[in-house]
């Protein structure tokens, strides 16, 4: 049994979804089964992301048709099943760091009253140079002012 289940739902996403791809599969593999949902994409996406449609953890959907964020990333979560411990969101132009997931999940056990865990991110430019790193806050009705357009938590 994989204890974290990761979900991408990509549109339209070559110029970034090999390395988004890359980045997850450098993290442990026994840890995680990681699911992508190609949103009906109409450039390259679909063909990068059938390169790892052999791989034994990933797992590959495909939508003719576009359908809003939210949609796609429950059309995700209802593929999961319940023997996952934890989940997470890696969006098709995110990268995750080398030992990421073994982190993250070590502080989730460790505090099991935690809900939801969310890393800093550094902001890139179309050259991979980092031109801003992340600075929000810990406190939840501040995050919130961040995120409640988006992601509401």
């Amino acid at each position: 049994m994989k204890k974290i289940a990761i979900i991408t739902s990509v549109f339209n996403g070559e110029k970034y979804i090999l390395k988004t791809i890359n980045s997850v599969l450098q993290n442990d593999h026994i840890l995680f089964d990681y699911y992508i949902l190609n949103n009906g994409s109409t450039d390259d996406t679909s063909k990068i992301i059938n390169k790892f449609k052999n791989y034994g953890n990933i797992f590959i959907i495909e939508n003719v048709k576009v359908v809003p964020r939210t949609r796609a990333l429950n059309q995700l979560i209802s593929k999961l099943s319940k023997e996952y411990q934890f989940f997470t969101n890696v969006d098709g132009d995110d990268l995750l760091e080398k030992d990421w997931l073994i982190h993250a999940y070590n502080f989730m056990k460790k505090y099991s009253d935690i809900s939801a865990v969310s890393g800093q991110f550094l902001l890139i430019n179309s050259q991979d140079k980092i031109y801003k790193k992340s600075d929000i806050p810990t406190y939840p009705h501040t995050l919130n002012k961040y995120f409640s357009f988006t992601f509401p938590i």
